[in-house]
């Protein structure tokens, strides 16, 4: 008997230590007395940092957030209850979702990690009603444009002029609708490995580019050295490489109204980088953070969607990359990227 006892309690402490979820237990004086290695792991925390502490010393906020008072009514009742909160920043600044459950004559409490769920729904939610606002605008438009045109329209030339104002603001609605659906396929984290081309990829970005915005002076330069075989995700790397030259047309111009753009494609380690920059009017320190935003565009006086930036720092964190911005007024902007290789 002593030996199944023994097989039972190496099994538990070995489903304990191996669990995904966060595991802890409290004794009655809300003191650690038991953590399991995810714990320890997500809060980048030794043991000797936990145990025989109070929940308040290790989550500063306990108090204020009201999730020690919820611990101390369990532990009085007997009862169970399962909520969800936001840990103090010292933590990491985590969502989880929380258990907590009477356990002879303390607690245990059970974390599991729903940031990514959390941050989903809250982009799911922006985009909704963000997408809704920016479609309705163009279908407005054209819808009185149709109007305009069945009532002003008497000849060809008349009808050309309407024709192109009614293009234009489609064309913002399928901008919109392509940033949307590179999105949602980001949040799937779905990749597949292709031989890339930087070369024949940055080609087609920059000939598919230059056709939407037409009649906008520019000089582009390519400098690929990629000589080894690279396997990545052709369609991720090709968002990333539109949405980067795409914001040069839109907000790199000089003063003249012309684009100067330097496309720079090099090996480093098992990866490459990827610098773009153009001669723009840059972009001011304080708001390095803010164009990685959603819906945030580098100039409230150009037209875009304002998802370029964003996407492509989903796509690039998706990828395993890292990626910066240099900028300063008048001094135009560099983006730079770093993509690791996929495994074939």
């Amino acid at each position: 008997m002593a030996t199944n006892h023994n097989n039972s309690s190496g099994l538990f402490q070995l489903f304990f230590d191996e669990s995904d979820e966060l595991y802890s237990i409290f004794d009655k004086d809300m003191r650690y007395v038991q953590v399991n290695d995810a714990f320890l792991r997500t809060f980048h925390l030794k043991r000797e940092d936990v145990i025989g502490r109070h929940l308040s010393e290790v989550s500063p906020d306990v108090r204020k957030s009201g999730r020690l008072s919820v611990y101390e009514e369990v532990q009085r009742t007997g009862g169970m209850r399962i909520f969800d909160a936001t840990l103090h920043p010292s933590l990491g600044k985590i969502r989880v979702r929380i258990k907590v459950f009477k356990v002879g004559d303390g607690i245990g409490a059970v974390m599991q990690n729903i940031t990514d769920l959390h941050n989903a729904i809250e982009e799911l939610d922006t985009i909704s009603y963000r997408s809704s606002h920016d479609l309705s605008s163009p279908i407005t438009s054209i819808l009185g444009l149709v109007n305009l045109a069945e009532r002003d329209v008497t000849d060809l030339d008349s009808a050309h002029e309407y024709f192109q104002m009614i293009g234009e603001r489609a064309k913002d609605m399928a901008r919109l609708l392509k940033q949307i659906r590179a999105t949602m396929r980001i949040r799937r984290g779905e990749q597949v490995a292709h031989p890339i081309d930087f070369r024949d990829l940055c080609d087609k970005v920059l000939s598919a580019v230059k056709q939407e915005h037409d009649g906008v002076p520019h000089s582009v330069s390519l400098d690929v050295n990629v000589h080894r075989e690279f396997f990545g995700d052709r369609y991720l790397l090709g968002v990333i490489m539109e949405n980067l030259i795409d914001n040069s047309f839109k907000y790199g111009l000089d003063k003249a109204g012309q684009l100067t753009l330097s496309v720079a494609i090099h090996e480093k380690g098992n990866g490459v980088t990827i610098d773009v920059t153009d001669c723009g009017p840059g972009i001011a320190e304080e708001y390095h953070e803010e164009v990685f935003k959603m819906f945030v565009r580098a100039s409230q006086l150009s037209r875009g969607s304002g998802l370029g930036l964003y996407t492509v720092k989903n796509v690039v964190m998706r990828l395993g990359g890292e990626i910066s911005l240099n900028s300063s007024p008048g001094k135009g902007t560099t983006v730079s990227i770093i993509v690791p290789a996929l495994s074939a």
